[in-house]
């Protein structure tokens, strides 16, 4: 099974992006996120055995216990993968940046290996995009400000890549206290 540990967007994020999506279409072709799979990867497992379900479960638990929740802030607009995933950055801050590394940092301890390259927190809203006007053109079009907001769980993923683009199952949801 493909599996990652994800921040869930707070419901008014989603208000948000919903609404840049919208303006952001009429300015790249692509495939747009549903809005079931937005979120912010905290720690990338890839494959992992259905029978190390559980513990990641546990080693999730536990690391989330000594994290808090943490206020999530649309920064840009930035293009990832050589231009071809739109994303909408976040404001990094301590408290994302303590539950990344304990989430990535108990997982590790646990024996899995996970992708470790610098966190760069972000939305992922559109794959394989194409746009005809330059960078700085799309982003002087779309407003990205809101307010922060809290979030205040964590989500344990399995991933299932199909034709129409993949399918999120969440196995456990922790809650950030």
């Amino acid at each position: 099974m493909r599996c990652f540990i994800a921040l869930a967007l707070p419901e008014e994020t989603i208000d948000y992006i919903r609404r840049i999506c919208g303006d952001l279409s009429r300015l790249v072709k692509g495939n747009f996120v549903p809005e079931d799979n937005l979120h912010i990867t905290l720690a990338f497992l890839g494959e992992i055995p259905l029978s190390d379900k559980d513990k990641v479960g546990d080693v999730v638990f536990d690391a989330v216990k000594r994290s808090r929740p943490c206020d999530v802030s649309l920064q840009k607009f930035i293009l990832l993968n050589k231009g071809t995933v739109a994303a909408l950055e976040i404001k990094k801050n301590d408290a994302l940046s303590e539950l990344r590394e304990n989430v990535s940092g108990a997982l590790s301890e646990a024996g899995f290996t996970i992708d470790l390259k610098p966190f760069r927190p972000h939305v992922t809203v559109a794959r394989k995009i194409s746009y005809e006007l330059p960078y700085r053109d799309i982003c002087k079009t779309l407003t990205i400000y809101n307010r922060p907001q809290t979030a205040k769980e964590v989500v344990f993923y399995c991933s299932t890549l199909r034709r129409e683009g993949a399918r999120y199952e969440p196995l456990s949801c922790f809650r950030l206290e």
